[in-house]
């Protein structure tokens, strides 16, 4: 079904947030993908000095190349751990020289295998160091930037219909929504005296969206969500080590060709999102490169009308170099009829007036359609 097939638009909003959104609010700031890069290759070069080379990290990678390299690794790291008995056993086949040593191979395999499984959770553990639900952050700045900008964008507590989706690991967000008066659901569902531990089922989470629920959509997974050795995900609240125990932790780190139907409840909520996006009224998207084709799809084929959408320039003084061009490479990116609107904002200080005028602007542009 397209946005073009869709009737009901009873959604007032859906606010989509990627890095930019939460950097500014860590204490202290969060890394955005170039600093992660710089951050993880450290803490590999720390635990794992011996192996860290094969990620292919060095400071000259930008963050679109971090993250096709760290997905590289990742997938053929994987490739190897499901190969390696294959490997061991074509040993014994016939037109193998006679020469290798059985013993010496699965060694090395075996050692190797061992090193790559570090480095995975080595990577995993860096990643909880940086986005960890323990981490600390403004929570007084997140409060006056989302409670700025929510009120900009004329969206009240117990009033209005709408969603947020996040491409972020942290919890900032929902935190702060919480704090702000708002009743945010990630799907998570928690048994009164059921300990730290909990279920989580994002099916039918796009139903949630009411003015006394506003249903949170973590698209890449979350820190301290895991899919256990029985293939049922869950989630713990309190989790500063990784540990392999615990199962595969749901989060989709960088790679530009992620597998989005590898783990169900990633699938789930991306039906859920795009649920709640063909019947959104309009769509705002903060601190996101939109380096995501994914994404990209899902707003160009489940909104559909450019004039919906409004993307938010982050910069330092709200007044970046907004141009005609902008607008129509973001429509020919997202493949959508009509240019999106390019609203300029230093999220993580004060609303300045050119943003909430830009807002403006782009509301009485959608009260046309």
């Amino acid at each position: 079904m397209s946005a073009l097939d869709i009737e009901t638009r009873d959604i007032d909003l859906v606010v989509v947030t990627g890095a930019g959104a939460s950097s500014q609010m860590g204490d202290p700031a969060f890394p955005l993908m170039k600093e992660w890069r710089k951050s993880l290759q450290s803490h590999l070069v720390k635990e794992v000095p011996q192996f860290a080379d094969l990620v292919g990290l060095n400071e000259d990678i930008d963050g679109p190349e971090f993250e096709r390299r760290l997905g590289d690794f990742l997938g053929q790291a994987l490739n190897f751990t499901s190969s390696a008995d294959l490997v061991t056993r074509s040993i014994e086949l016939p037109f193998v020289s006679t020469t290798m040593n059985h013993h010496a191979v699965s060694e090395w395999l075996a050692h190797f295998g061992n090193a790559l499984s570090r480095l995975s959770e080595e990577i995993y553990q860096s990643t909880f160091n940086e986005f960890g639900r323990n981490n600390l952050f403004k929570s007084k700045l997140a409060e006056e930037s989302y409670g700025g900008l929510l009120r900009a964008l004329n969206i009240r507590p117990n009033e209005t219909m709408w969603a947020l989706a996040t491409t972020n690991y942290d919890h900032i967000a929902e935190v702060t929504l919480h704090l702000l008066g708002y009743s945010p659901f990630l799907g998570e569902d928690r048994v009164t005296g059921g300990g730290a531990k909990f279920r989580l089922n994002a099916k039918d989470l796009s139903k949630m969206a009411g003015p006394y629920r506003t249903p949170v959509f973590h698209l890449h997974g979350s820190i301290g969500w895991f899919l256990g050795s029985d293939g049922q995900s869950y989630g713990l609240d309190s989790v500063s080590r990784y540990d392999p125990s615990m199962g595969l932790p749901i989060m989709m780190l960088p790679n530009l060709s992620k597998d989005y139907g590898s783990i169900s409840v990633i699938t789930e909520l991306w039906n859920e999102f795009r649920s709640v996006l063909r019947r959104a009224r309009s769509v705002f998207v903060l601190g996101h490169s939109l380096n995501d084709d994914q994404l990209c799809t899902a707003l160009g084929q489940d909104v559909g009308d450019g004039r919906r959408i409004a993307i938010a320039q982050v910069t330092p003084n709200s007044d970046g170099p907004l141009r005609d061009r902008d607008e129509l490479d973001l429509a020919t990116n997202l493949g959508v009829e009509y240019t999106p609107t390019i609203v300029p904002i230093n999220f993580g200080h004060p609303i300045q007036e050119v943003t909430t005028k830009a807002l403006a602007e782009w509301q009485r542009r959608m009260n046309t359609l």
